[in-house]
């Protein structure tokens, strides 16, 4: 161990490496020869102002100078390369670094915390930032990355209420999470071309007025820009796919531009925005699908022009009571009406094919139910709960009748199965495939109808599975002519 002192500290170094720090010296100038300053050797050194790191270092540790609450200058040399994780953490009276050429990475946290830095001089072959690098920097008011930046990590500049513009190079391919959360100053953020996704609350409650957004942005995820109260207007030069609530409480944003084909974006996408209000009303529809009913009317009459309900998009809308679905709708989507618990009819008309899982579920006042002849797909749990419905007719080139079709349903009390069913097997796998249809043992399709007393079986059904008719107790299965399939022990008819 060699001693060497610096004005009245006292340095304990090992080949080339500062170990230790004795005796306090608030405007600190390092001696030559020392090559690397080892991990936390001035952690929580309230006393150092100022200091000096001489040429020929290579390395500082992680969080060398953590907590120095009064270090307000330091001095780093050229021959610096590495410099480790949360190094300056908390430093909060730092006010200026110029960071050495050979500098590549800055590491996470290592300027968390600074809140008194306002200025950073980045080196040319800077290529990442890692995550939290200078959160809470509340006094940094611009960031000019070099051209080389390829990665922002997750809340790299969270916090940093006081910047005003940040300069994104056109190479950076990788932005984190929250990478700018909470930048209330930000006015002006140019995408680059190169940056394929947005990620979540990567610039939320910003202070951004205008957004372009180019045309290699394949997707923007949810809450990306949610919260830019000064936000106005945005533009999108190609297909790009927006996440839920991504513009959310928006509240100044009048304007929305898409200059391409193909882009999509949820029915809270825009939320809470002027824009989303005018343009959509209580039906958000976008490319031919209902994506969210908005009303609170007892009566709702979809829009003609629809062609699929969206998932979710009457969901739990405890004020309808009866739907209007109007020609050429083709699709329900999952849990479309999931707990519209005072739905009370529903005529679904000719055209539509599918009807997805859950999409009735729960609607427990649901007594009314008209499928058209051209279903061929009845989803698991479509209308499991409905415990109002009494009788329903399925339409025969229904070729699947999935788990818990009609779980539940304790109304029930007659059905006729479709003619050319095929349904999943007691353990979710297909059984043969035969001329006259699929062994029918869809396992809990009618599980706790309580109230059934009636299943007609058409001749085309080969079988009946395990757990079809559990806790049905006065269910009989009427079987047509010509009908040789095979009931299933288990299946729950005795």
């Amino acid at each position: 161990m060699e001693e060497m002192w610096a004005g009245r500290a006292r340095l304990e170094v090992r080949e080339g490496a500062l170990c230790g720090v004795s005796g306090e010296e608030p405007h600190l100038v390092l001696p030559e020869g020392i090559t690397r300053i080892m991990a936390r050797v001035f952690c929580g050194c309230g006393w150092l102002k100022s200091i000096v790191i001489p040429e020929g270092v290579r390395k500082i540790g992680n969080h060398a100078f953590r907590g120095c609450r009064r270090l307000a200058a330091v001095r780093l040399p050229e021959s610096l390369t590495q410099i480790g994780d949360g190094t300056f953490f908390g430093c909060r009276e730092l006010k200026e670094v110029a960071l050495p050429a050979g500098v590549r990475t800055i590491r996470a946290q290592t300027f968390y915390g600074c809140r008194g830095l306002e200025t950073v001089h980045f080196p040319e072959k800077l290529r990442c930032i890692r995550e939290a690098a200078f959160e809470g920097c509340a006094g940094l008011r611009e960031a000019r990355l070099p051209e080389g930046v390829a990665e922002i990590g997750e809340e790299a500049f969270r916090g940093c209420a006081g910047l005003v513009r940040i300069h994104l190079p056109e190479k950076l391919v990788k932005l984190g999470r929250q990478a700018f959360c909470g930048c209330s100053g930000l006015r002006e953020a140019e995408l680059p071309e190169g940056l394929v996704s947005v990620p979540g609350q990567a610039f939320e409650r910003c202070g951004l007025v205008s957004l372009a957004v180019p045309a290699g942005v394949q997707r923007i995820e949810a809450h990306a820009f949610r919260g830019n109260a000064c936000l106005r207007e945005v533009r999108f030069a190609g297909p790009t796919r927006i996440g839920g609530e991504a513009f959310a409480g928006c509240g100044r944003l009048v304007s929305v531009a898409f200059e391409a084909e193909g882009y999509r974006f949820e029915s809270s996408s825009f939320r809470g925005t002027p824009w989303d209000e005018e343009s959509f009303g209580a039906f958000v529809i976008l490319g031919g699908e209902l994506l969210e009913y908005r009303g609170r009317e007892a009566k709702a009459v979809i829009p003609k022009g629809v062609t699929r309900i969206g998932a979710g998009a009457f969901l739990k809308n405890a004020a309808l009571r009866e739907v209007r679905i109007p020609e050429g709708v083709l699709a329900i989507g999952l849990s479309a009406f999931f707990g519209c618990e005072a739905l009370e009819a529903v005529e679904v008309p000719e055209g539509v094919t599918e009807i997805g899982d859950s999409a009735f579920a729960g609607c427990r006042a649901l007594a009314r139910v008209r499928l058209p002849e051209s279903l061929r797909s009845l989803g698991s749990e479509a209308f499991a709960r409905c415990s109002a419905l009494n009788e329903i007719e399925l339409p025969p080139e229904i070729r699947w009748l999935r788990e818990g079709t009609f779980y539940q349903c304790t109304g029930l009390a007659r059905v006729k199965l479709p003619e050319h069913l095929a349904a999943t097997s007691s353990q979710g796998l297909l059984r043969d495939l035969l001329d006259g249809g699929l062994a029918y043992d869809g396992l809990g399709v009618f599980q706790g109808c309580r109230s059934l007393t009636e299943v007609v079986i058409p001749a085309g059904v080969q079988r009946i599975g395990f757990g079809t008719f559990r806790d049905c107790p006065g269910v009989k299965l009427v079987f047509e002519d010509g009908f040789a399939g095979e009931v299933e022990t288990g299946s729950g008819v005795c």
